[in-house]
C-alpha cells in the first residue's frame, strides 16, 4: 500500500526561505541545520513563519520526517538552544529510531480506527433491523 492522500512523497524538500540542504532530500532521513544564522536571515521578512519555525533561543535544528508506507505523514522539529552543541550524527541516529517508532504507532492507531469504523458501519444495519419498530434501549 502506498502513501495516502494526506502523505507527501519522500524526497520533497523542506525549505526555510531559499535555503535548501541536500540532507533534507535524502530518502526521508532527518535534516539538520547546525547553525540557524542563515535560516534566520532567510526568514527575516516573515516574522510569523520565523516565530513558528525557529524559537528565539534556538541555535540548531533537526527536522525528522514521520514516514509511513513510503510517504511522509508529518515531521517533528527538534531544536537545540543556548550554548548546547549542534546536533551530531549520534543525535540523528537516536532521533531517527524514535521517529520510526512514533510513525509506526501513529499508523497503527490510524489503521485501528479505520478498522473500528468499518466494523461499526457493517454492524449498524444489522443492529437497526434487529430492534422492533417503536422500541429502543
Amino acid at each position: 500500500m502506498g502513501a495516502g492522500p494526506e502523505s507527501h512523497p519522500v524526497g520533497e524538500t523542506f525549505r526555510i526561505g531559499h535555503e535548501e540542504r541536500p540532507s533534507t532530500r535524502a530518502k526521508g532521513t532527518p535534516g539538520v541545520l547546525p547553525d540557524l544564522h542563515l535560516a534566520r536571515a532567510a526568514l527575516k521578512d516573515d516574522a510569523e513563519r520565523a516565530a513558528l519555525m525557529l524559537p528565539p533561543d534556538a541555535t540548531s535544528l533537526m527536522v525528522l520526517p514521520l514516514l509511513v508506507r513510503g510517504g511522509v505523514r508529518g515531521a517533528v522539529g527538534l531544536w537545540r538552544t543556548g550554548t548546547r552543541a549542534p546536533f551530531d550524527p549520534a543525535d540523528v541516529t537516536l532521533a531517527d529510531e524514535i521517529g520510526t517508532r512514533v510513525s509506526l504507532s501513529l499508523d497503527s492507531a490510524r489503521r485501528y480506527n479505520l478498522e473500528r469504523r468499518t466494523a461499526e458501519a457493517a454492524a449498524f444495519p444489522r443492529l437497526s433491523r434487529s430492534v422492533p419498530a417503536g422500541e429502543s434501549s
